[in-house]
C-alpha cells in the first residue's frame, strides 16, 4: 500500500457518514474535484496540498492523512481465544516444593494498563502454576525455562488440537515465526491462540476448527505486519479435568 492509497482510505473514514456535498463543501472543493479523487475510479491520486486540507478540516494533526491507523483496518473475525480470568486447572499439590529436576511455570493474565490503556500481561498470583522437569525443557531445547508461561484457552476455534478451557504453556522467549507452528499472538489488542503460515503477501492466522465459516482464515498483509506482535510459541497443551468422577 502506498502513500496515496493511505490517503484515499483515510480520506473515505473520515468521509464515512456524511453526504460528498457535504464532503467538498467542508474540503472546499467542488463537487466534480472531490469525485476525482474519491470515486469509483479515482482519476488523482491525493497530494499534500489536498491531505493537509482534509487534516484541517477534520481536525488532524499534520501528517495524519500520510499514515496507516490501527482503527481503519479491518476488525478481528473474532474475539480473542486467550481468557483473561484466572486458570482453573491445578496439576500439582501448591504446599509439595520443587525437586532439583523441576521447574515451575507461573500463570498470566491479562490487565489494562492505566498508563496508555493497552492490554498488558501480568503474573496471576491466584493462579495454579505448572511443574515441569528439566529434561523435558532440554528435550525441546528450551534453554530459558524462566521465560515459560501459562494461559487458558476459551472457544472451539483451534480444537481438536486446543480444547476450549485447556492450558497451554508459552515460551515467550520465541519471537519468530516458523510456518504451520501454533502461537500466542496480540493482533491490535486481542489476544489469540493461532497456527500462522507465511506467505508472499504476508502472514496467515488459521484456526484448527475445520469450521470455516465460523473461524475463517486471515491474511495480515505484509504492509499491516506491525500490527501483529508474536508473544511466543505454544510448547504444551493440558486439559481441563472433568468436573466430577463418575466412578
Amino acid at each position: 500500500m502506498d502513500i496515496y492509497q493511505i490517503r484515499l482510505q483515510n480520506l473515505q473514514k473520515l468521509a464515512e457518514g456524511q453526504s460528498r456535498k457535504d464532503v467538498a463543501e467542508r474540503l472546499e472543493m467542488g463537487y466534480s474535484q472531490l469525485s476525482q479523487y474519491v470515486g469509483k475510479n479515482p482519476a488523482k491520486n491525493i497530494g499534500s496540498g489536498v491531505a493537509r486540507k482534509a487534516e484541517i478540516a477534520y481536525g488532524k494533526p499534520h501528517g495524519w492523512m500520510d499514515i496507516l491507523h490501527p482503527e481503519n483496518l479491518e476488525a478481528p473475525l473474532e474475539p480473542g481465544n486467550i481468557a483473561t480470568r484466572p486458570r482453573p486447572v491445578s496439576i500439582y499439590d501448591d504446599r509439595d516444593e520443587l525437586d532439583e529436576d523441576e521447574i515451575e511455570v507461573v500463570a498470566l493474565r491479562l490487565k489494562m494498563s492505566a498508563g496508555n490503556g493497552s492490554m498488558q500481561w501480568a503474573v496471576d498470583d491466584e493462579g495454579k502454576r505448572h511443574r515441569y522437569s528439566k529434561r523435558w525443557a532440554s528435550t525441546l531445547n528450551i534453554r530459558y525455562p524462566e521465560k515459560l508461561t501459562t494461559v487458558v484457552v476459551e472457544g472451539d476455534s483451534m480444537e481438536p488440537r486446543i480444547p476450549n478451557g485447556a492450558s497451554v504453556t508459552i515460551y515467550t522467549h520465541v519471537t519468530s515465526i516458523r510456518s504451520g507452528e501454533i502461537f500466542a499472538v496480540d493482533f491490535l489488542g486481542e489476544f489469540y491462540i493461532k497456527r500462522l503460515f507465511k506467505e508472499p503477501d504476508g502472514i496467515r492466522m488459521v484456526s484448527d476448527s475445520p469450521d470455516k465459516h465460523r473461524y475463517p482464515d486471515r491474511v495480515i498483509q505484509a504492509e499491516h505486519a506491525h500490527s501483529l506482535r508474536i508473544l511466543g510459541a505454544i510448547v504444551d497443551v493440558k486439559f481441563r479435568p472433568v468436573e466430577r468422577p463418575w466412578w
